[in-house]
């Protein structure tokens, strides 16, 4: 396979969750999906983390450049239903 550059890379990674178990208290389960991150440019990258140094140490400013930043990077998954299946 020959290497390919590509503008917006693109790619598949498998996350594993951990969760509280609800049949054994005080245990965690694991659960795993398939997320589809796109790489971001270096100047992009180095934007976001200064927002996040930036929101210091204010839980409230932390978790939404977080979720800012997951919905930057994070395009799709699978091998995730609901409580319907």
């Amino acid at each position: 396979m020959k290497f390919k550059l590509v503008e917006n890379l693109r790619f598949w990674w498998p996350v594993k969750v951990s969760l509280p178990d609800p049949d054994q208290p005080g245990a965690f389960v694991e659960q795993q999906l398939k997320v589809q991150f796109v790489s971001l440019p270096r100047e992009e990258q180095i934007a976001l983390d200064e927002a996040w140094q930036s929101a210091g140490r204010r839980l409230r400013d932390q978790d939404a450049q977080e979720r800012a930043q997951l919905r930057r990077i994070c395009t799709n998954w699978d091998e995730v239903v609901d409580d319907a299946g």
